[in-house]
């Protein structure tokens, strides 16, 4: 009776270490199940984060895309403002050809006015010169008429005075006189004309 006695303690004991131990476990599973609950959680949590994530990467590639495009656009039209660019300076060098050809013509026609001025100058005093040489031999010439004809004048008046009972005679010799006063006249005109011509120089 001892020996079943003992026996039943003995697997009393054990029972009540097996309860112990099953409780153990049961709160350990608890514990588990909750930590898996947590976990469940922050693993949705993360697939949730992850889904943004990948919309984000999405948006970012799309984006990425875009701007490849825009570079790819923007590196053509800088080929073809280059382009342009080389275009216009070629344009602008014949420009330069086109001003400094005019500036040389501009020069060589300043130095042909200048040449050109010269000799007009150069025509004009010889003109002056000419001019006066000329009116001086006129001056000369029509004083000398002058004198010639005060000369004539002279001789018909000596000749009036030789044949006074000719009557037709002295009506001839006036007429010849008028008619030499005339002259002088118009001599004395042409020298004044051509004095005053001479000042206007």
């Amino acid at each position: 009776g001892y020996r079943a006695v003992e026996v039943i303690q003995t697997w009393s004991s054990e029972v009540k270490l097996l309860k112990t131990i099953f409780v153990e476990e049961k709160d350990r599973n608890e514990h588990l199940k909750t930590m898996l609950g947590e976990e469940k959680d922050k693993n949705e949590h993360y697939k949730t984060m992850l889904a943004k994530e990948k919309d984000k990467a999405e948006h970012h590639k799309n984006m990425l895309e875009e701007e490849k495009d825009n570079n790819k656009r923007l590196k053509t039209m800088l080929v073809e403002e280059k382009d342009k660019n080389k275009h216009h300076k070629i344009i602008l060098e014949e420009e330069k050809d086109k001003n400094e050809r005019l500036k040389t013509m501009l020069s060589e026609e300043k130095v042909k006015n200048e040449h050109l001025k010269s000799m007009l100058a150069e025509e004009k005093d010889k003109n002056e010169r000419l001019q006066l040489r000329l009116h001086g031999e006129e001056k000369d010439k029509n004083e000398l008429l002058k004198t010639m004809l005060a000369e004539k004048k002279d001789k018909n008046d000596r000749l009036q005075l030789s044949f006074p009972k000719n009557e037709h005679l002295p009506l001839g010799l006036q007429r010849v006189h008028t008619r030499l006063d005339e002259c002088i006249a118009l001599i004395d005109r042409i020298t004044q004309k051509d004095t005053v011509f001479l000042e206007m120089l």
